[in-house]
């Protein structure tokens, strides 16, 4: 367990909103710092809003009773607790608030996790955004980061599940979460090396949300194909997310090749 790693003076900080998190801590011996946005954490996030390119979030430091607003770039609940857990660090390391809010909302992100290129398909401006999230939980975080920044924008998803195993054990998971966006386009699983399960691929995915009414629902075996496709339906989406672990990286790159700006 990593947390055995952590010397004698040292301190873990931990995500105090999650049951299961909480559930381990109670075996860990270390000291632990938490942050979150229930009221028992140390730093709770009490506000958070996206405007004009910004998430606003305001954070209570419970410790030591203050209280300060950060700005950051990346648009998504999720982000304000990856940064709320940076903060955390920098405050217990003593670091000085201003250059803590200057780091903060400098930091412009890394390859694969939102990234945004800007596309012209047919002369009219689309958002390519690609990320690597390739579990549900992720994948839900994604849509909802790019709703709350585009939310009039009609979204469009080219998604390869990665691993039959993860697809098999977290399948209705992956159909709840995919059927949130206005279209979507289904890649063959990556395998990362592991043997076909029967009846566990993409074109089951496909067919299952399919059966609840929705023709915006596509497979595609061919990844070169995939362009072809979103040049017929390109009036059927302002947002296209390249979204998984695996050679989908590949289909982004094709994407940017024809249409990037």
């Amino acid at each position: 367990m990593f947390s055995e790693n952590v010397p004698f003076y040292g301190y873990m900080v931990i995500n105090g909103d999650d049951r299961n998190i909480r559930k381990i801590a109670k075996r860990i011996s270390r000291k632990q710092i938490t942050f979150g946005k229930s009221s028992k954490v140390d730093f709770q996030i009490l506000e958070s809003s996206y405007c004009d390119g910004l998430q606003d979030f305001i954070l209570r430091d419970n410790q030591r009773n203050k209280t300060h607003s950060f700005n950051i770039s990346q648009p998504g609940i999720h982000n304000v607790f990856n940064a709320a857990a940076s903060i955390a660090v920098c405050i217990e390391e003593d670091l000085p608030i201003k250059a803590i809010k200057r780091g903060i909302k400098e930091f412009s992100g890394v390859g694969r996790r939102y990234e945004k290129h800007p596309l012209l398909i047919n002369k009219k401006k689309k958002i390519l955004i690609d990320d690597y999230g390739h579990h549900p939980i992720e994948i839900l975080a994604n849509i909802r980061a790019t709703k709350e920044e585009f939310p009039d924008k009609k979204v469009c998803m080219i998604f390869q599940p990665h691993r039959f195993s993860r697809t098999a054990q977290l399948f209705d998971d992956f159909v709840n979460v995919l059927k949130k966006v206005n279209s979507l386009i289904l890649l063959d699983i990556y395998s990362a090396s592991e043997k076909p399960i029967k009846g566990i691929d993409s074109r089951t995915i496909v067919e299952t949300i399919k059966q609840e009414g929705r023709k915006d629902i596509y497979y595609v075996k061919n990844h070169n194909d995939v362009v072809d496709l979103l040049d017929n339906i390109e009036k059927d989406f302002d947002i296209l997310i390249t979204q998984g672990a695996g050679s989908v990286s590949g289909v982004c790159e094709l994407i940017k090749d024809k249409w990037k700006t």
